[in-house]
């Protein structure tokens, strides 16, 4: 497992020769990328905030109701997910340009498969981060609770 961990710092030390480099296209596309997210992200938490808040005032079905919505906004996530990880995981594990030079290595065929698993988690995984965590925080704020509402 120790060069699996190895081959993905090396890919994540790529991403920050990128940034150390100051290589201008490439840094402006990873800026204008983490800020177009920062800014959905900021206002898929706004308007969960207030629509959780207005279901809450409903009165007795409200608490179930939120529970609801997230819980039919989450299965969206999960689709989109699971799509997402089918469609890019058949590139990652059959049509990567690396995977010649790699089957010519001592690496065996478990640490390629778990390499090519984690990668495609680490690139799939957009779906849960953008879409998932500012719903759950809006379902925090939304019943007045604090970090151990989500550890109930």
């Amino acid at each position: 497992m120790n060069i699996v961990l190895t081959l993905l710092l090396r890919r994540l030390r790529g991403l920050g020769k990128i940034v150390r480099n100051r290589e201008g296209a490439k840094l402006a596309v990873l800026v204008g990328f983490a800020l177009l997210f920062g800014l959905v992200m900021i206002g898929e938490y706004l308007v969960f905030r207030q629509g959780l808040s207005e279901v809450l005032d409903i009165g007795f079905p409200s608490a179930a109701l939120t529970l609801y919505i997230l819980e039919a906004f989450l299965v969206l996530v999960l689709v989109i997910g699971v799509i997402s990880f089918v469609a890019t995981g058949l590139w990652t594990f059959y049509r990567a340009p690396d995977t010649a030079f790699l089957l010519s290595t001592p690496l065996s065929l478990t640490h390629l498969f778990w390499l090519r698993a984690a990668e495609t988690f680490s690139v799939t995984s957009w779906a849960f981060v953008i879409l998932a965590v500012p719903a759950f925080l809006a379902l925090g704020v939304a019943h007045d609770q604090g970090a151990p509402f989500y550890l109930r």
